[in-house]
């Protein structure tokens, strides 16, 4: 199973700059944690369109019509993956609360923090 943790496309906070990972959402650390599922780190290189970009700042529901847009520019592309080491629950299992794995705004993160590293 693959999961995006932010759970959304990564997007430029402006009309201009480089697509970054929303904040991850607590859900995939409690799935991680409660079930001591192994997790494959993969970090995957490029942005969307600067249109895709725009878009997505302006409204959610045409940044959502555009996906199929994307899809196909990428149709006989190469797509760039890192792929990062297994961390199991060893790793992970001495962090306390569910939030400690998702990056946080003070810049300490646990299993995220490992994860945005492969970029």
């Amino acid at each position: 199973m693959v999961i995006f943790p932010a759970g959304e496309t990564a997007l430029s906070r402006g009309i201009f700059g480089k697509a970054k990972d929303a904040q991850w959402k607590k859900f995939i650390s409690k799935i991680v944690k409660a079930t001591d599922t192994p997790v494959l780190r993969i970090f995957f290189h490029g942005q969307n369109s600067r249109l895709f970009q725009i878009i997505g700042n302006f409204n959610l529901n045409l940044k959502l019509s555009m996906f199929f847009h994307e899809i196909c520019n990428m149709i006989g592309k190469d797509v760039y993956l890192t792929i990062g080491s297994i961390l199991n629950y060893v790793d992970y299992g001495s962090v306390r609360g569910d939030s400690e794995l998702i990056p946080g705004s003070n810049g300490t993160w646990a299993v995220a923090g490992i994860s945005m590293t492969l970029s």
